[in-house]
């Protein structure tokens, strides 16, 4: 009897520090985005915490905004490591996950993802469709995406001419970050 409640103590204790190890692999298929609210987040971490961010498809100034999610602001929980929420203006509703280094497991399609291994390459290897860079003017970064989903890598301010983009210089280029914008209005 008690092998058999050690043993369950190891394996609960494992169990518990496996769930909150820095190395956990994320599924964000299995959030249900269009449902989870900034106050769900709160219940299931309540040391939640809001933090200033980087936007990276906008300007530094913050002059240039876009409507739909709150601008500069994001929510963080160990309970997603890699993972900032940011939600719509005037609701609590998550509207935007942005993915950080840190971030490792898969997209809300399934595709696996280490952020600290990514590259632009990759992205295209995994992502043919992605085949043009966006950016704007004023922005320190260029993007792979299909309005959805943005991979970043950093922009070389000393490459001239900035356009057009020279693709095989920027496709060595590590990811810096992933905006995945979710869009709960889509019509049919």
């Amino acid at each position: 009897m008690k092998v058999l409640f050690s043993l369950l103590s190891i394996l609960t204790v494992s169990i518990a520090l496996s769930q909150n190890s820095e190395n956990k692999l994320i599924n964000l298929s299995d959030i249900k985005f269009c449902d989870l609210k900034v106050s769900d987040l709160k219940k299931q971490d309540p040391n939640l915490q809001e933090i200033a961010i980087l936007e990276m498809s906008l300007c530094p100034d913050g002059f240039v905004t876009d409507s739909r999610f709150e601008n500069r602001k994001g929510y963080v929980s160990k309970l997603y490591p890699g993972v900032i929420f940011q939600k719509y203006n005037n609701r609590d509703l998550i509207s935007k996950v942005r993915l950080t280094k840190e971030f490792k497991g898969n997209l809300p399609d399934g595709t696996y993802i280490n952020m600290a291994k990514l590259s632009a390459k990759n992205v295209l290897d995994k992502y043919p469709t992605f085949n043009s860079w966006t950016s704007r003017d004023c922005s320190d970064f260029l993007a792979l995406t299909n309005n959805e989903t943005y991979f970043y890598v950093k922009l070389d301010k000393a490459k001239k001419p900035r356009y057009p983009i020279n693709e095989k210089y920027y496709l060595t280029k590590p990811i810096e970050g992933i905006d995945i914008i979710i869009d709960c209005y889509k019509t049919p």
